[in-house]
C-alpha cells in the first residue's frame, strides 16, 4: 500500500516507469521517493511469489497421497524366531533352503556309514569326510547371509569373488604377481563392480571391468613398471628388458574377468526385472531375485556333486574325457551330472522362479541340462589352468576341496550363461534400467558441412607436416615418427570422410577391415602356434561381428560379445582340442588382443553410427570433433617425444596434452559440432587430452613389445610401409579416447547434464 501511494503521488503506473525517473535525478526528494517505491514494489513482488509457492505446496499436500512413515517394530522373541526361520523370504525359497539342509544331513549320514567300514587311515575316507564338513561350513555361511536378505547374499558373493581373485593371482607366481598398488586396484575394482550392481547401475557394470579397467591396467603397467635399457643409444632407442607388458596385462584381466565378472552375474539375478528407481542396497530383492540365485547355486553345486559321485561309481578308464586335463572326468559322470541338473531344475523352478523359468517344464529341463554342461566346462577350464601352471589345487582354504576357486569354477560359466539367457528370452532387464537414450533433434545440414570442414582442416594439417618434414632438417627419429603419423592421419581422414559420406554400411565395412587388420598385426607379432588356428578363427569372427552388431544397434549384445561370450568359448575350444600347453598365455593374450582390436575400436562405430541411428546427434560430426582433438595431440606428441617412453611418462607431457585438448575444444566450440556448453567442452577436451597421452604411452610400449615399432627402413617408403602394417600408429590415441568420449554420453543422460551444466 505504501508503494502504491508513492506511485500514485508521482503519477507512475508501474515499476518500469519509476526506475528511469530515479536514475534521471539521483539527489532530489522525488528520486529518493522513487527508489523507496521501487524497493517496496520488489519486496512486495517477492513476498507475493513466496506466498504463491507456499499455497501451491499446501494444495499438493492436500491432493497428493503422503508416503507412510516406516515404523520399526520392537525386537521381540517372535520377530527373532521369524527371522531365524527365514520368515522374511518367499515360501518356495524357504522350503528349498531348508530342503538343502535336510539333503546334506542325509548325505552326511550316508558318508559316515560308508567311511565307517573303511580303514581309519584311508586317504579317500578322510577326504570324503573333510568334503562333507566343508559343505556344512559353506551351507552355514550361506544361511547366515540369507538372514540379511539379498544384501547379505551380495556381500557374501563379493567376498567370495575377492578371495577367488586373490587365489588366481597367487597361481601366477611371484614373477607375474602385481605390485601392491595394482593389487589394491584389482580388489577395489572388484568391490566397485558389486557396488554398481547393488545400486542398480547396470550400464556402468557392463563396462567397468571389461573396458575401463582393461584400459587402466596397461596404462599403470606402462607408466610405473615398464623399464628400458639404453643399449642402442639415442632418444627412445632403449629396448625392453622382458618386462612382458602384454603377458602381465592379459593375465590380470583374465583373472578379474573370470573370478569377478563371471561370479557377479549371480548378483545380477538379484536385480531381475528391477525398476530403474529401485536398488538392491536400499530396497532389497524383488520378484524372483533370491529364488534365481538359490536356483543357479543349487543346480551348479549339485551338478558337481552328481558328476563326482556317478564318475566314482560308474566311471571306467576307457570312458575318460581329456585325461591330460582332468584324469577323473568320465563320460558317465558328465551324463549323470547333466541328468541330475535337468531333473533338479524341473523340481526347483516352480518354487524358486515361478514367473520366469517355472512357466514351462520343458524349458526348465533344457536350461538345467545346459547349466550342467556349462558347469562341466567351467570345471575343465580351471583344471586346464592348474595343469598349465603345474599345481593341483588353487589353495587350502576349503579342506577336501582345495581353494575357493576350485569350488566356484563351475559357477564362472553357469552364472553368465543363465543371465544372458534370461536377458534374451525373459526380459530380465527392466526397460527403465537399461534405457539407452532419449530422442532429440537431429542436427542441421549446416552443422554436418562444418564437420567435413573440420575433416578437411585435419587433413590439411597432416599434409603440411608431411611436406614440412621433407624440407627441414630435424632428428632422424623425430622425422620418422612425424612423417609416419602425418601420412597415417592423412590416409585415415580421407577414408573416414569418404565412407561416412557414402553411408552407414560402408562405414561399418571400413571399421570391420580396420579391426581385422589390427587383430592380424597383433596375432602375427605374437606368433601363435598352428594348433591355435580355430582359436584365432573365433577371435577374428568376434572382432568383425562386433562392428556388425554396433551397426545393427544391438548395443546390449555388443557390450557382452567379446568380454563375456568369447571368454567362455576360447577355453572350451582349447580344452576340447586336448592341447593345453601354454593355456594361460594363449587364452589371456588372445582375449586381450580381441578386446583391444575389436571392443575398443567398436566405439568408433558407436559414436559415428549409433547416435546417428537413434536420432540423438549427428554421429559423423561428433566423430570429427573427436578426431580433430586426438590428431592434434598425436602430432604434438610426435614432435615433442618422437615415441620416447621416458618422455611420455613425464607429467609435463600429460599437461601439454591437456592444454592442447582444451585449446582445440575451445576452438571447435563455435562450430556447434557437439551439444556441449563452453565449460563442458573445455572439461571434455582436458579429459580427452589426458586419455590421449595415456593411449600414446601404452601404444608405444605395445609396439616395442610386439616388435612392430617403425624402423629407419620405413623412412624411405612411407606409403608402402603403411599400406599393410603399423595399424597401431593410426589408432594410438583413439583406443583410449573413443571409449571415454562415448561413455561420457552413455552415462551423462540429459537430466544429469542439466543438473551439472544447466543444459535444457
Amino acid at each position: 500500500s505504501a508503494a502504491a501511494r508513492s506511485a500514485e503521488s508521482l503519477g507512475a503506473a508501474s515499476l518500469s516507469e519509476l526506475a528511469p525517473a530515479a536514475r534521471a535525478a539521483p539527489h532530489d526528494a522525488e528520486s529518493r521517493a522513487c527508489r523507496r517505491a521501487c524497493r517496496c514494489v520488489r519486496v512486495a513482488s517477492v513476498r507475493a511469489c513466496v506466498h504463491r509457492r507456499a499455497l501451491l505446496r499446501e494444495r499438493q499436500r492436500e491432493y497428493l497421497p503422503r508416503a507412510p512413515r516406516r515404523r520399526h517394530s520392537p525386537v521381540t522373541m517372535s520377530t527373532v524366531a521369524a527371522r531365524v526361520l527365514l520368515g522374511h523370504l518367499e515360501p518356495g525359497v524357504r522350503t528349498v533352503a531348508f530342503g538343502m539342509g535336510g539333503l546334506l544331513a542325509a548325505a552326511s549320514v550316508a558318508v559316515v556309514a560308508v567311511t565307517a567300514r573303511s580303514a581309519a587311515t584311508s586317504k579317500s575316507a578322510r577326504e570324503l569326510r573333510a568334503r562333507t564338513w566343508t559343505w556344512w561350513l559353506l551351507l552355514s555361511i550361506f544361511y547366515v547371509a540369507l538372514l540379511f536378505d539379498a544384501r547379505g547374499l551380495a556381500a557374501l558373493l563379493c567376498m567370495a569373488s575377492v578371495l577367488a581373485l586373490h587365489e588366481y593371482i597367487g597361481l601366477l607366481g611371484p614373477a607375474m604377481a602385481p605390485a601392491l598398488p595394482l593389487h589394491i586396484a584389482l580388489v577395489a575394482a572388484s568391490v566397485g563392480a558389486y557396488l554398481t550392481l547393488a545400486l542398480n547401475y547396470y550400464k556402468m557394470y557392463v563396462v567397468l571391468l571389461p573396458l575401463h579397467f582393461f584400459l587402466f591396467v596397461p596404462w599403470y603397467v606402462a607408466r610405473f613398471h615398464y623399464t628400458t635399457t639404453t643399449d642402442t643409444g639415442g632418444a627412445g632407442g632403449g629396448r625392453s628388458n622382458r618386462s612382458q607388458v602384454i603377458a602381465r596385462c592379459a593375465a590380470y584381466h583374465l583373472a578379474i574377468m573370470t573370478t569377478v565378472q563371471g561370479l557377479s552375474h549371480v548378483v545380477c539375478m538379484l536385480n531381475y526385472n528391477r525398476p530403474g528407481g529401485s536398488s538392491l542396497l536400499f530396497d532389497g530383492a524383488v520378484g524372483d531375485g533370491i529364488g534365481l540365485v538359490i536356483y543357479v547355486l543349487s543346480v551348479t553345486e549339485l551338478n558337481d556333486v552328481a558328476q563326482f559321485v556317478t564318475g566314482k561309481t560308474f566311471g571306467t578308464p576307457e570312458w575318460r574325457l581329456w585325461p591330460n586335463v582332468s584324469p577323473n572326468k568320465s563320460a558317465q559322470g558328465v551324463v549323470g551330472g547333466v541328468c541330475c541338473s535337468a531333473l533338479l531344475s524341473v523340481l526347483l523352478t516352480p518354487l524358486l522362479a515361478p514367473t520366469s523359468l517355472g512357466q514351462s517344464k520343458i524349458e526348465s529341463a533344457v536350461v538345467g541340462g545346459l547349466l550342467g554342461v556349462a558347469g562341466f566346462y567351467g570345471d575343465l577350464s580351471v583344471s586346464a589352468l592348474k595343469r598349465d601352471l603345474k599345481i593341483k589345487d588353487s589353495g587350502k582354504l576349503l579342506p577336501g576341496h582345495g581353494g575357493l576357486l576350485d569350488r566356484v569354477d563351475s559357477l564362472t560359466y553357469t552364472a553368465p550363461l543363465l543371465w544372458l539367457y534370461l536377458c534374451q528370452f525373459h526380459d530380465a532387464l527392466h526397460p527403465s534400467t537399461y534405457h539407452m537414450y532419449a530422442t532429440g533433434d537431429r542436427t542441421t545440414a549446416h552443422s554436418r558441412r562444418e564437420a567435413f570442414y573440420v575433416a578437411f582442416g585435419v587433413a590439411l594439417l597432416a599434409f603440411v607436416l608431411y611436406v614440412f618434414t621433407r624440407n627441414v632438417r630435424i632428428a632422424r627419429r623425430m622425422l620418422l615418427h612425424v612423417r609416419l603419423r602425418a601420412f597415417a592421419v592423412l590416409k585415415q581422414v580421407i577414408l573416414l570422410t569418404v565412407v561416412l559420406k557414402m553411408g552407414r554400411w560402408y562405414a561399418t565395412a571400413y571399421l570391420c577391415y580396420f579391426s581385422f587388420c589390427m587383430m592380424k598385426e597383433y596375432v602375427a607379432s605374437l606368433q601363435f602356434r598352428p594348433k591355435d588356428r580355430m582359436l584365432l578363427l573365433y577371435a577374428f569372427v568376434a572382432v568383425v561381428l562386433q562392428q556388425v552388431l554396433v551397426h545393427r544397434g544391438h548395443l546390449g549384445v555388443a557390450l557382452s560379445l567379446i568380454p563375456s561370450m568369447l571368454l567362455l568359448v576360447l577355453p572350451v575350444r582349447m580344452v576340447v582340442s586336448g592341447n593345453i600347453v601354454h593355456y594361460l598365455r594363449t587364452i589371456a593374450t588372445l582375449h586381450w588382443g580381441a578386446l583391444l582390436s575389436g571392443f575398443a575400436v567398436s566405439h568408433f562405430g558407436m559414436i559415428g553410427l549409433y547416435y546417428d541411428k537413434y536420432n540423438i546427434y549427428s554421429g559423423p560430426q561428433m566423430l570429427m570433433y573427436l578426431y580433430a582433438i586426438c590428431t592434434t595431440i598425436a602430432h604434438v606428441l610426435a614432435l615433442l617425444t618422437a615415441g620416447d617412453i621416458q618422455l611420455l611418462r613425464r607429467k609435463s607431457s600429460t599437461m601439454v596434452c591437456v592444454a592442447v585438448g582444451i585449446a582445440v575444444a575451445a576452438a571447435l566450440h563455435p562450430l556447434h559440432l557437439t551439444p556441449f556448453t563452453f565449460v563442458e567442452s573445455l572439461l571434455v577436451g582436458a579429459a580427452l587430452g589426458a586419455a590421449a597421452c595415456g593411449g600414446e604411452l601404452v601404444t608405444c610400449v605395445l609396439k616395442r613389445e610386439l616388435s612392430v615399432e617403425p624402423t629407419d627402413d620405413d623412412l624411405d617408403d612411407v606409403a608402402a610401409s603403411l599400406a599393410g602394417a603399423h595399424v597401431l600408429d593410426a589408432s594410438n590415441t583413439f583406443l583410449w579416447t573413443a571409449p571415454a568420449f562415448f561413455h561420457y554420453f552413455y552415462f551423462m543422460t540429459p537430466a544429469r547434464r542439466a543438473f551439472v551444466f544447466g543444459v535444457e
